[in-house]
């Protein structure tokens, strides 16, 4: 039986000047398993986040996915890789559709890119997958209108999609709550509980409802290090996290 977890984080650290805003964590996240992450402002969500995608270089530390050690490795490579993320603040075209945003992530994945002068089949093909993909996350109506139109809560279901066309193993998203209505928060909790069955799943999130809904297990980050893991039973009992929510500093 194969043991090795999908993502393992290894004493990861990130300081600018004296300010250390990762210190030293470590977690995993198995496959078909949620993990969220949780913490007042300011606790270096968002940082973490960005270095598991390369976007942040890390000072020390070591990030495995599948038992590779991809430390060094690009976004693109990660992405490549089969590490999919979903913004904080949602990041699509905002002048073409949004099934014109999710075929983009289509065609790159397949290799097709901007080359216009390929087959035609092939690009039929990729917006029939990302109208596939749209239909997935309850857009399926969302038209042809430049997303520039689209409610907030549909940008967030847009990015998801955008997320999954790329044919990701892990999900590392970023507040995908933020900004939803109950109902569309309902939808979305709904969709997660889905992906779980084909994906493992890192959350970043400040809904505790979906949070306690969704989790398998949560860890607590607190001003830069994680200061509890364990179970949802096991963090509602916590005082450590009942302190940790006491206070609230910007990030």
């Amino acid at each position: 039986m194969n043991t090795t977890p999908l993502l393992e984080i290894k004493n990861l650290k990130k300081s600018y000047g004296a300010l250390s805003v990762t210190d030293d964590v470590s977690l995993t996240v198995e496959k078909g398993e949620i993990h969220a992450l949780i913490g007042p402002n300011g606790a270096g969500k968002t940082t973490l986040v960005g270095q598991l995608s390369g976007l942040v270089p890390s000072d020390s530390g070591r990030i495995y996915f599948e038992g590779k050690d991809i430390t060094g490795l690009t976004t693109a490579e990660r992405a490549q890789l089969g590490l999919g993320r979903s913004f904080q603040i949602t990041s699509v075209f905002p002048t073409l559709s949004a099934l014109e945003n999710v075929a983009l992530v289509v065609r790159a994945h397949a290799g097709l890119g901007f080359h216009f002068w390929k087959a035609a089949h092939r690009y039929e093909a990729a917006q029939k997958k990302a109208s596939e993909w749209l239909a997935k996350v309850g857009l399926a109506q969302a038209g042809d209108g430049p997303c520039a139109e689209l409610a907030h809560g549909e940008l967030r279901q847009l990015e998801l999609a955008m997320a999954l066309a790329a044919n990701p193993q892990l999900l590392v998203l970023d507040e995908p709550m933020a900004g939803l209505g109950p109902t569309e928060s309902q939808q979305m909790v709904q969709l997660l509980a889905e992906l779980k069955q084909h994906y493992g799943v890192l959350l970043i999130e400040h809904d505790m409802d979906a949070v306690f809904s969704l989790a398998d297990r949560i860890s607590v980050l607190v001003s830069g290090r994680v200061v509890f893991s364990g179970s949802v039973d096991e963090v509602r009992e916590s005082e450590v996290v009942q302190r940790a929510y006491l206070g609230d500093n910007d990030e």
